[in-house]
């Protein structure tokens, strides 16, 4: 298990003398201040107790990243990215996010300034938080707001470390196992076979207790990505009021109807470029205006421009499972 230190920076976030201790016991790797850009600390495990040097960030490159082949699956609700992102800046999807280091720990931290550094993090839907990896590659697993592996996570963390982010999950290493599996994997079987140890809530039994007619809404609009359904016609389909409609979808799923149809436009327009579809061509068939809408949201929803994902200097291997792409044509 890493140390984890974790810190609350005050008003004055420009004070260059504030400074945050974030040593990694568990590899001993180097990681700058996740709340200063510019200094960090590192004590060397073989030097004295009360041995400390400063680093100064700013004359090092911060997200060099190596260009390898990264891996997107996207499968029964979910969607995994595993490779070596730049840093994500503060972001809020509305899925929730299960972050796991690879080669070592990482930070979140959140808009009020909270910080903590770790090797796996669940974070929920809505929560405004940025992901900083040291140049580490980290797996990004993403859940359906409708999906059950949120709340079973949930429940069986062993710790919130800070508001809306939870750590300490007895399944760690095993996770890490499956997922460098995952990225070393060659054929649909045997990604396919992996991906079923992640299937979190489905292995635990556990079901997400939903409406029925929040179900057949959820459905009209994974089917419907292209078009802006209006709310009132969405009602009208399951006969309730729009009022009522759009109070009990964000009771059962999480988020607004307008957040979880952008999710859903996000996944198809993913779904397009994995056919090899030009960038605006695929926003387009998704319902974005333009590619620059596309862009803008992208941004807003990981935390990085899509050109940081889907560049040509990037190799991307893909996974997209015949049922998703099925809910996605």
């Amino acid at each position: 298990m890493a140390t984890r230190y974790f810190a609350s920076l005050g008003a004055n976030r420009a004070d260059s003398g504030f400074r945050a201790l974030v040593y990694d016991s568990l590899c001993g790797q180097t990681c700058k201040n996740l709340l200063n850009p510019h200094f960090f600390w590192f004590q060397s495990p073989t030097a004295g107790s009360g041995t400390k040097r400063l680093y100064d960030g700013r004359s090092q490159s911060l997200c060099n990243v190596a260009q390898t082949t990264d891996t997107i699956c996207m499968w029964a609700s979910r969607v995994l990215y595993i490779g070596a992102l730049p840093d994500l800046e503060m972001h809020r999807q509305a899925a929730a996010l299960l972050c796991v280091g690879l080669e070592r720990p990482f930070g979140v931290r959140l808009e009020t300034g909270q910080a903590v550094l770790t090797r796996s993090a669940l974070v929920g839907p809505q929560i405004m938080h940025a992901v900083e990896t040291f140049g580490g590659r980290c797996a990004y697993l993403l859940f359906d707001p409708d999906a059950a592996d949120y709340e079973y996570l949930r429940s069986g963390s062993g710790d919130e470390a800070v508001s809306g982010v939870f750590v300490d999950f007895a399944e760690e290493k095993s996770w890490i196992q499956i997922l460098h599996a995952i990225g070393a994997a060659e054929g649909i079987a045997a990604t396919q076979s992996l991906l079923t140890g992640l299937e979190l809530a489905t292995s635990s039994g556990a079901k997400p207790v939903i409406d029925a007619r929040i179900k057949a809404v959820i459905e009209l609009l994974v089917n419907d990505t292209g078009e802006s359904v209006p709310i009132e016609r969405l009602a009208q389909q399951v006969d309730i009021s729009a009022s009522r409609l759009a109070h009990l979808f964000k009771e059962q799923v999480g988020i607004p109807i307008r957040m979880f149809r952008t999710w859903i436009r996000l996944k198809t327009a993913a779904q397009y470029l994995s056919e090899g579809m030009l960038l605006t061509e695929a926003a387009l068939r998704a319902g974005f205006y333009d590619s620059a809408h596309f862009a803008n949201t992208f941004r807003d929803t990981f935390g990085l421009p899509p050109s940081a994902v889907f560049g040509q200097q990037r190799a991307l291997k893909w996974f997209i499972a015949s049922a998703t792409a099925a809910a996605l044509a």
